[in-house]
């Protein structure tokens, strides 16, 4: 997983570039499930904002809404609980997740996905 993480940190697939920028924003805190996301960015925009969606309850959460930066398709760029990272990981979660003009979270777009338990979700835009 160290290996995805720092390919993701140095923008490696040209999908991730919000990574190496100074832009940051916890936009998404519920204490109750355990949950916190964020943004970072460059410049904003396809290949730049990167979400990180992170569930440190026991609990999967499954039809989760959370906000998003931009409508659009939004792909699964690391999930932790896949098999790839050991096989404890149930692999729950989506590949991708199409986000909708349904403002949510103080952002202009949201989705909803499945959050496995005690695991982290990366996501950005092609």
């Amino acid at each position: 997983m160290y290996r995805d993480l720092i390919a993701l940190r140095r923008n490696l697939n040209g999908s991730t570039k919000g990574l190496t920028g100074q832009g940051f924003l916890i936009f998404h805190v519920n204490d109750d499930a355990n949950v916190i996301a964020f943004q970072r960015w460059f410049e904003h925009g396809p290949g730049d904002d990167v979400v990180a969606v992170v569930n440190m309850g026991a609990t999967d959460r499954e039809d989760y809404r959370i906000g998003l930066p931009c409508e659009g398709v939004w792909r699964v760029r690391i999930n932790s609980d896949s098999h790839l990272y050991g096989e404890m990981g149930s692999n729950a979660g989506p590949a991708e997740i199409a986000a909708v003009g349904e403002p949510a979270d103080g952002l202009t777009a949201s989705a909803t996905l499945t959050l496995p338990s005690y695991s982290m979700l990366v996501l950005s835009q092609d």
